[in-house]
């Protein structure tokens, strides 16, 4: 079973009532005791593998939150939490966690009790943190569109636009405390760029050898459980049986994960880490020698790679699609940090548009140190690249897997290797993250 949120991409999903009404979301009211809520699951599983399951909200109101329905999607045996409520004609859901779904009774049975445990980050949803991301929310955007009448083609411009938000964060742009941080820490970067120029291994054979490494450590802190051996075998076992070159043609049928690692129940889990090695050839072998600036469709295979054959790959969340390849159409916001501001989803295309800008001008593939902007190291352009493309959060899932790999194609050009931790903290990781967008700096 898969830990609760290994999935780092935690979010809120807001749309409008369109069709969903509270008397067909209530039909389940009452039912959330264990065994009705077991029966009505395995139900689902075995009639139609797919669907939405509603239970009550008692259990909810008992923790005190501001929530009226948990919700729970469930696609290809993966189990989707979700919170929901209804608020000013507005259902916004909550996505708190994801599992593996157990396909025997027996095994369902087994993990009932950690639904419990769910139920418990219920309070990152308070009526409180509503109110603040309300008023965060009027602070970016009312003053800009208050001056326009709603519906007009200024006004519809304006959003798609994305300058309001780009605007009050100001992601791409460098500021006086980043040069001091660097005057105070430039002995030590300074360090690392030496370590980096004596290295005798040509950096292009250091990345080939790197590929697993980077591949299995970007999977684990999305919650893969694979071991860095097994990750190996599996790329042994491609390089061994196929053609890589091959495997990444658009429409390639790839690898079942069984005639690659042997695991059963872990069969998402070793697809996850197939296409992480295929992208990040991808990105060493294809994008990294050709030196030419990457542009957006660059970005969209790298993550219709990283979701194939996944459930995530596509998604139907109320009648909106959302697939791999393809921006997010839906707001979202990260689980536990409320007043992390994604933009709108009709703002995505223009910012992410400003984001390939920012990467192209910063790197070179000569010598990134030499480029502008001037006084940067190279290892604090990588954090901005990365930090400035997860705050733009451009699709549905897989937002981390792309920017590292983002992160370590700007890293390679450089002359840098990508970036392995030996020691992770997942908490760490996404505080800082939240800091970068949250202090609107680094």
């Amino acid at each position: 079973m898969r830990e609760i949120f290994y999935n780092s991409d935690k979010h809120i999903v807001e749309w409008p009532n369109t069709g969903l009404d509270e008397s067909k979301a209530r039909k389940l009211q009452g039912r959330s005791k264990q065994p009705d809520f077991v029966v009505f699951i395995i139900h689902q599983l075995q009639k139609i593998k797919s669907g939405v399951i509603f239970v009550g909200e008692t259990a909810l109101n008992r923790l005190g939150a501001e929530i009226k329905f948990l919700n729970f999607q469930c696609v290809d045996y993966t189990l989707d939490f979700y919170m929901m409520d209804l608020i000013q004609g507005t259902y916004v859901i909550i996505h708190i966690g994801r599992f593996s779904v157990p396909a025997s009774v027996k095994a369902m049975l087994s993990f009932v009790d950690e639904i419990d445990v769910l139920l418990g980050f219920c309070s990152y949803f308070s009526k409180a943190q509503l109110e603040e991301r309300k008023a965060l929310l009027k602070e970016i955007y009312t003053p800009s569109f208050s001056k326009l009448k709603k519906g007009t083609k200024e006004y519809l411009d304006l959003g798609k636009s994305g300058k309001v938000w780009e605007n009050y964060f100001r992601p791409f742009e460098w500021r006086a405390q980043d040069y001091e941080f660097y005057a105070t820490y430039s002995g030590f970067l300074d360090e690392i760029s030496v370590i980096k120029d004596t290295i005798e291994i040509p950096v292009n054979d250091l990345l080939q050898r790197m590929i697993v490494s980077f591949s299995h450590q970007s999977c684990v802190i999305e919650g893969n459980s694979l071991g860095s051996a097994e990750s190996q075998i599996i790329w042994e076992k491609m390089n061994q049986d196929y053609s890589i070159d091959d495997l990444q043609c658009e429409g390639a049928q790839l690898p079942e994960p069984k005639s690659l690692l042997d695991k059963p129940g872990k069969e998402i889990e070793v697809v996850e880490i197939r296409n992480h090695l295929l992208a990040t050839h991808y990105v060493y072998n294809t994008l990294l020698k050709s030196e030419q600036e990457i542009n957006i469709d660059n970005i969209k295979k790298i993550h219709r790679t990283l979701l194939k054959d996944t459930p995530q790959e596509r998604v139907n969340v109320w009648g909106k699609i959302q697939q791999a390849g393809m921006f997010r159409t839906m707001s979202m916001q990260a689980v536990g940090y409320h007043l992390t501001v994604y933009p709108y989803g009709e703002e995505v295309p223009a910012l992410t548009e400003r984001f390939v800008q920012f990467y192209n001008k910063t790197v070179t593939s000569d010598n990134v140190e030499d480029h502008e902007p001037y006084q940067i190291h190279p290892l604090m352009n990588a954090c901005r690249i990365l930090s400035s493309f997860l705050h733009i959060h451009p699709f549905w899932d897989g937002n981390g897997r792309v920017g590292r790999s983002l992160m370590a194609l700007y890293l390679a050009r450089g002359g840098f290797p990508p970036l392995v931790f030996q020691q992770f903290d997942q908490k760490k990781y996404a505080d800082a993250l939240y800091k970068a967008q949250a202090e609107k700096d680094m």
